[in-house]
């Protein structure tokens, strides 16, 4: 008898992922740190609901692949890189050399919290890192007679914050900051690592010698609110985007009812889609997000609501597997003609979401298409959020809000699943013929290795059994 000690971990990591398979098969999150894959499967009146039990991708390419960078977040960090290699303009020496070296072990990986995940951190992160903590430190001098971020007392930084979030403190422009939510949480996360580093500095004193002079860095942020307000955007539903339409060019179409479909992250994640990144069948097709142009994690899904429309597009304008699947997105251009077809077929009218169409674009499809897939039945909260690529509820609770749904779901289901539907039934046939194959091959084999006068008729109760579906009535 082996022990539960002498189990190694991996073979506890491996029945635990099995088991965690086992619980939920259409959902499944690797564990592996360095392979961060989601799956989520929603079922339609085409497929059989079974999930991804027979999910291929396309074929395996040995190209690599081009990374886009629509919004230029790259190379902004690199040209801040760049301004920022003498220190940072506008701001005391100590407050640049703490902020430059924050966001260099943040480009490494060093140093960073143990509650959010390991690594380096990406150039769009860098970027707002250190644009949101030069902002702070302008405004702590300018408000707290120079001060260096090191010597702020708790008091100054809640009465800073405080200031920002009611107006009091104004933007660049002269206009009250709409997100200063980011700087807050930017600042905590400076914070933490600056207590981390400083720690380590006194530990390393005392080590050597026993003591230390260095003061102790105190947690000054330990009470300031970083819940962000919830943003606004248009919001349109499913009937709505398909009277727009026809007022779309045939890829522009597609492009707009893929967007809503997978609620991919736009331009970002819709830009670097290839076409070796779709995994076609006969009545679905598969997207495979890649971890390395994703936010938070690499995923896969099914499309629902444009599957044909994607085939036929590809094959309209003849995209071979190493092809962009929209090589033709170019943010600005669609913003504007999507916006133009909103406003000519309903007006440039205020929707529920809080944002008129005029103001319109791709990450409208987001919200609009998690919000119509979250008010149906049959999508639980775990497929929106691997579809989604989100890392929390926080979004989709607010999405339920903003729906009324209040936990209830109300609209029409997405499909109208039977309790045993055909597709299931051929499915349960074919794997009965197949045992039964298998008990015949097995019985061949017992009666031609068995001693004589073993009656083999014993061993008609073999552990394959075939499968049987009762229907309720």
């Amino acid at each position: 008898m082996v022990s539960e000690n002498n189990i190694s971990p991996s073979s506890k990591r491996d029945e635990k992922g099995v088991k965690k398979q086992q619980m939920n098969p259409e959902i499944y999150l690797s564990e592996d740190l360095n392979k961060i894959e989601a799956v989520s499967h929603i079922p339609t009146k085409k497929n059989s609901g079974i999930g991804f039990k027979s999910y291929k991708m396309g074929p395996k390419t040995s190209f690599s692949y081009k990374y886009i960078d629509p919004l230029k977040k790259r190379q902004l960090y690199e040209t801040w890189k760049k301004k920022t290699k003498n220190g940072i303009p506008g701001i005391t020496q100590a407050n640049s050399d703490l902020i430059l070296k924050f966001v260099g072990e943040m480009e490494l990986g060093i140093n960073v919290s143990k509650l959010s995940k390991p690594g380096k951190r990406s150039p769009t992160r860098l970027h707002s890192l250190g644009y949101h903590l030069r902002r702070v430190a302008e405004l702590v001098e300018q408000y707290h007679n120079k001060k260096c971020f090191a010597d702020l007392q708790r008091e100054d930084i809640h009465k800073l914050f405080d200031d920002m979030k009611e107006g009091r403190i104004l933007s660049k422009k002269g206009t009250p900051y709409l997100s200063p939510d980011d700087y807050i949480r930017d600042f905590i996360c400076f914070w933490n690592w600056f207590m981390k580093i400083e720690a380590l500095k006194r530990e390393k004193d005392i080590l050597k010698k026993g003591k230390t002079n260095r003061k102790e860095v105190f947690n000054i942020v330990e009470y300031l609110n970083r819940a962000r307000k919830e943003n606004k955007f248009v919001y349109f539903t499913y009937d709505q985007l398909k009277q727009v339409l026809p007022h779309l060019t045939k890829n522009f179409r597609v492009l707009a009812l893929f967007l809503f479909d997978s609620i991919v992250r736009s331009p970002s994640e819709a830009s670097n889609l290839y076409i070796s990144d779709l995994g076609i069948e006969k009545d679905e097709v598969f997207v495979n997000i890649r971890q390395e142009v994703s936010k938070t994690y690499g995923r896969k899904f099914n499309l629902v609501l444009c599957d044909d429309e994607v085939k036929e597009y590809i094959k309209r304008n003849k995209l071979g597997l190493q092809d962009l699947l929209f090589p033709f997105y170019k943010m600005k251009t669609f913003n504007k003609t999507l916006q133009k077809a909103f406003i000519k077929v309903f007006g440039d009218m205020m929707t529920p979401g809080g944002k008129p169409y005029s103001e319109l674009t791709g990450y409208a499809f987001r919200h609009s298409g998690a919000c119509y897939l979250r008010s149906l039945r049959g999508v639980t909260i775990d497929k929106l959020m691997v579809r989604g690529g989100w890392s929390n509820l926080r979004r989709i609770n607010y999405y339920t809000r903003f729906l009324g749904l209040d936990g209830r779901i109300e609209r029409e289901r997405l499909i109208e699943q039977p309790e045993v539907n055909e597709s299931m039934m051929k499915v349960v046939q074919t794997q009965n013929e197949e045992i039964s194959k298998l008990r015949k091959e097995i019985l061949q084999i017992i009666s031609a290795t068995v001693k004589e006068g073993f009656d083999i008729s014993q061993l008609k109760e073999l552990p394959l059994q075939e499968v049987q579906v009762i229907q309720n009535a």
